[in-house]
């Protein structure tokens, strides 16, 4: 009698439906407990996207990012370079530009701040086509 003996009667004889009840109450709890795992890992994902998740077009990456120093359309300052002249100070092959954003740059007109930890790298590279679009 493996469910034990309560005064000449087994817990199963007393309770006859408990062990269905048990099987479909710890189902049940599975159950819940991989819903809420599935949600708290949505969540997470939510609350910290992956850089795939997060990526932001290159229009959008220069409004966030470029807009404050060279202007809403590129053409810059008076002491802040225009990205939309046909010639760059450092040059505008993609290299080069996508190493200026990275690595920012000392200039005849101040510091251009570094923007590799700030950018992922693919999201430079989608910056690099827009800049290319406003020329």
């Amino acid at each position: 009698m493996g469910t034990g003996n309560i005064m000449g009667h087994t817990k199963s004889a007393l309770f006859p439906g408990l062990k269905v009840k048990l099987k479909t109450g710890l189902t049940a709890l599975f159950l819940i407990f991989i819903i809420l795992l599935l949600y708290s890992i949505s969540s997470l994902n939510q609350q910290n996207p992956s850089v795939s998740e997060k990526k932001q077009s290159g229009k959008e990456l220069y409004l966030k990012h470029c807009k404050v120093c060279h202007g809403q359309e590129g053409a810059g300052r008076s002491n802040i370079p225009s990205l939309i002249d046909a010639e760059w100070i450092y040059g505008k092959q993609d290299s080069i530009v996508l190493d200026v954003i990275r690595k920012g740059r000392y200039g005849i007109n101040g510091k251009m701040p570094a923007y590799e930890s700030i950018i992922a790298k693919d999201e430079i590279v989608q910056l690099v086509e827009y800049l290319k679009k406003l020329r």
